[in-house]
């Protein structure tokens, strides 16, 4: 049998048993909690650790439409959805009720390619067929992967793919760095030595205005770059370091 993670957004206990029933008389077999919105706390970090260790078929996310509109749960989603996309790729499907809808093409990055159902159409089958595809994460040309503690603070951690950036630069909009570091990948470094730290640099990109902190650390394949971020920042831009106008480089919305 197919194992569900379910996300309710809301303490709809009654709506939750009822699509649990509905999924395991298609074989699909459901665990999961109750969404707590609270990014202070960073909330996501413990939904993350959940999911990985029960190593679901498919994240089941049970919402409406004005759940999904809220900043701080657009945010804490992505993060989650980062956090499992780094170790494995995982099938998202967004049940609405109803006749409501939502554009996928209009959520955060990380929550881009997920299917979104109504509750006023058939939905089961939809899902059984979902939660049974095979999932490929799509070639990025970087990786990326978060982590968080109430002690430590919210990182990201960015690199190649593959092959080597000649320094890193990470950005953020609405957010604000405070500390980078280069290390091993995989995890936070204990110590590290910088190679010409730049901080609080403008950049601009699509109208939006990015602060950026930046090192010439080369960043191989087994190395990254780990960044600190205070708050929760609309975007994300990172990559190589910049050596010309037109450089190329990554941007992700979470919000």
């Amino acid at each position: 049998m197919s194992k569900l993670w379910i996300t309710s957004l809301a303490k709809d206990e009654a709506r939750v048993q009822r699509i649990m029933i509905a999924a395991k008389r298609y074989g699909l077999d459901g665990a999961g909690h109750f969404w707590a919105d609270d990014l202070e706390k960073l909330a996501w970090v413990d939904v993350r650790e959940q999911m990985l260790k029960a190593a679901p078929s498919c994240w089941f996310i049970l919402a409406t439409a004005a759940e999904l509109a809220l900043p701080s749960v657009r945010y804490g989603l992505s993060l989650v959805a980062l956090g499992l996309s780094s170790r494995r790729a995982l099938p998202i499907v967004i049940l609405l009720p109803g006749e409501e809808s939502v554009n996928p093409a209009a959520l955060p990055t990380p929550l881009a390619g997920a299917s979104v159902l109504s509750e006023a159409n058939p939905w089961q089958a939809k899902l059984v067929a979902r939660a049974n595809l095979p999932v490929k994460a799509p070639p990025s040309g970087y990786r990326i992967d978060v982590y968080g503690n109430p002690q430590y603070g919210q990182w990201f951690e960015v690199g190649p793919s593959e092959g080597n950036w000649d320094g890193a630069l990470f950005a953020v909009a609405d957010g604000e760095i405070t500390f980078q570091a280069v290390g091993p990948r995989g995890a936070l470094p204990e110590s590290t030595v910088l190679n010409f730290a730049q901080q609080g640099l403008g950049l601009e990109l699509g109208g939006r205005a990015f602060t950026a902190w930046a090192v010439r650390n080369p960043i191989a394949a087994d190395q990254s770059h780990y960044v600190r971020v205070k708050g929760a920042p609309d975007a994300l831009l990172f990559g190589a370091y910049p050596e010309a106008q037109d450089a190329e480089c990554f941007r992700l919305n979470l919000k």
